[in-house]
């Protein structure tokens, strides 16, 4: 799913929630970040900040070095290490996630929320959504349960083919 446009700071991404579907926007992603790091006593620098909404403006999941070149355009003297600097924290603390297949990041859709972390792919324009769903937490909850085993994260990426690919085939 695709947003008609994030260029903006009040842009917005669509997202699937489990109890409603509805739009964030940067400027929403923005507040809850800086509210976390307060509560925590994290730093939100500049360049954390910035790489958040670049995430967030990217058309599809974006990996580092297509961060690094757009940072470059802004911050001439940005070197992979601050990149990845700034991706270590947001992973960290759950801001952004990363879409391993794409070896790619996307914003979290409710970094306010411990949540597992469920990703759609279209695999023909690589459009990606977040999907939160506690019945799924559940069953693989329970399908682990009888071998003793305790999970520490949960993160499925699913592809097919996105609702506008799907009308253009």
């Amino acid at each position: 799913m695709k947003s008609e446009s994030r260029s903006s700071a009040g842009s917005s991404r669509h997202y699937a929630c489990p109890e409603e579907h509805h739009q964030h926007s940067l400027d929403e992603l923005l507040k809850n970040v800086s509210q976390i790091c307060a509560q925590k006593g994290l730093r939100l620098t500049d360049v954390r900040k910035r790489v958040l909404t670049l995430i967030w403006q990217a058309q599809s999941p974006i990996g580092a070095y297509a961060l690094l070149e757009i940072l470059q355009q802004h911050q001439t003297n940005a070197k992979p290490p601050t990149i990845y600097r700034a991706l270590d924290f947001l992973l960290e603390h759950r801001f952004i996630h990363r879409i391993s297949s794409l070896n790619a990041y996307i914003a979290c859709a409710h970094p306010e929320y411990h949540h597992s972390a469920y990703f759609f792919i279209c695999k023909s324009c690589n459009a990606s959504f977040e999907i939160s769903h506690p019945a799924l937490d559940q069953t693989i909850e329970q399908a682990v349960q009888p071998f003793g085993c305790r999970i520490e994260n949960k993160i499925i990426e699913v592809t097919g083919l996105c609702k506008t690919c799907l009308l253009t085939k």
